[in-house]
């Protein structure tokens, strides 16, 4: 059952990603019920953003109070364009609504939010276009949803009846950054797993170079300035700790040396987006916000999210710089003076080439990633007949950072690769369990050492990182 007070990020990726059946609590519906009461009785007596008013630079227009005026703002505002939302991303952005909703202070009505649970539940997704959303609410996407609301059919871009649309539920509808929230989430989840994964093909290329295991021993813990950066440093160490070799060099390069505080602190960076993220889709944000404690309609500006946008930008920042530790990590492996065996991890045949034009596509998706990488919310742009002369553009950083997560994902399937190939050219073999277990779980990758394209063991590199994240759940 949806509260409006206790989803997190996991249990609302865990509903997106399943068929599991979803609900309001009694709670939460009579909550809902008050704030529509409070709507009401306001509605004839004074000007309410939306709802008997325009919006935008209309604010101060009045309007007929009836759903044909709540049509009408739906099937404008659900102008929109781009790629498409998946699937999976309208589960969580209307589950989140609902969520949201649940709080009481939308003033949307109870049949309108019963019959969004209805759709999720019946699993009926309308197509949904990426443009427009700002980062002050995701208004296309959501007005996508009201007209689905508002009819019968799933494509709603022509709908002409009010369905489960009551009068001035459009706005408290639309009035969210839902979509922005559900890509969030979903894309916070899976670098979760991406950095865990990291790890583990870090700790391949240490063994494979003979790294220092100095540089994350417990004696070092005290350098270490987050409990994040704490934990990976145990995760290497349950992953080396049982190697038995001397460190070939006194001190490594960065890629190896600041591992664990160059990954802690992404890691650290996407706590706090996980933290937001989960404030959000446990607030009433909307505006006007209808309150039924107090019986006030006020309007705010409380949706604007620029602190999530400005988080969301440390973590794309944090992990460009970890996508180039990771490529040069792959120089590394590369490098036959560190590793005992021939440059580039040729066969031996003279001139080789190798895993040569591996780094150089790791390479070009780290540029790619670089040049991707500006802050977002340094942007501006005025709308409305500069009523709303600024935008958070949180969205745009949220979908950004779901690209970064697949670039990122795509640069360590190549570290991946060189390290496993290193590993069987150099016929080095684990001492531990748990390296083993990775060196077991990279056994599906193609063997083949003589020159020939690539592309392949970075696909099935890339389908190993789950796994090898698996390896690290229980710490």
């Amino acid at each position: 059952m949806l509260t409006g007070s206790d989803l997190t990020v996991e249990a609302l990726v865990d509903l997106a990603r399943s068929e599991r059946m979803v609900g309001l609590s009694d709670d939460a519906l009579e909550r809902i019920m008050r704030s529509r009461d409070v709507l009401m009785s306001q509605h004839g007596t004074r000007l309410i953003y939306g709802r008997n008013s325009g919006v935008g630079a209309l604010k101060d227009v009045s309007v007929p109070q009836d759903v044909a005026s709540d049509l009408r703002m739906l099937r404008s505002h659900a102008t929109s364009g781009g790629d498409e939302v998946s699937t999976e991303a309208i589960r969580a952005l209307m589950i989140i609504r609902l969520n949201q909703l649940a709080r009481g202070g939308a003033g949307v009505s109870v049949p309108a939010c019963q019959r969004l649970v209805e759709i999720v539940n019946r699993r009926r997704y309308p197509r949904l276009y990426r443009g427009g959303a700002l980062g002050t609410g995701d208004m296309p996407q959501l007005a996508g949803i009201g007209l689905l609301l508002a009819e019968s059919t799933s494509y709603p871009r022509s709908s002409t009846g009010s369905g489960a649309l009551a009068q001035g539920d459009a706005l408290g509808l639309i009035s969210s950054s839902a979509l922005t929230l559900a890509d969030c989430a979903l894309a916070s989840h899976t670098l979760r797993r991406m950095l865990k994964a990291s790890s583990v093909v870090a700790a391949l290329t240490w063994l494979a170079v003979k790294g220092n295991r100095e540089h994350f021993c417990e004696a070092a813990s005290p350098a270490l300035r987050t409990d994040d950066a704490l934990r990976v440093a145990q995760w290497l160490r349950e992953l080396l700790g049982e190697e038995d070799y001397a460190p070939a060099r006194v001190q490594e390069t960065f890629a190896l040396r600041v591992f664990p505080s160059s990954v802690g602190a992404v890691m650290w960076a996407l706590g706090e987006v996980v933290s937001m993220t989960e404030d959000l889709i446990n607030a009433g944000v909307e505006n006007p916000l209808v309150s039924a404690s107090s019986g006030e309609v006020v309007h705010h500006g409380g949706f604007y999210n620029l602190d999530l946008a400005l988080a969301l930008d440390a973590v794309v920042s944090g992990l460009t710089q970890l996508s180039s530790f990771a490529l040069s990590r792959i120089g590394l492996l590369a490098d036959g003076r560190l590793t005992g065996v021939p440059d580039y991890l040729g066969d031996g045949s003279p001139g080789a080439s190798g895993v040569m034009m591996l780094e150089y596509f790791a390479a070009w998706r780290v540029a790619s990633m670089r040049m991707e990488a500006g802050p977002a919310s340094l942007q501006s742009v005025p709308v409305s007949a500069n009523l709303e002369e600024n935008a958070s553009f949180a969205s745009i950083s949220a979908v950004r950072l779901a690209d970064m997560c697949s670039s990122y994902a795509s640069v360590l399937a190549c570290e991946l690769v060189a390290a496993a190939r290193t590993l069987r050219l150099a016929g080095t073999a684990p001492c531990g369990p748990r390296l083993a277990e990775a060196v077991a779980i990279c056994a599906t990758l193609p063997q083949e050492h003589a020159d020939r394209d690539l592309t392949e063991d970075i696909a099935v590199a890339n389908g190993l990182l789950s796994p090898l994240a698996d390896l690290l759940d229980q710490f």
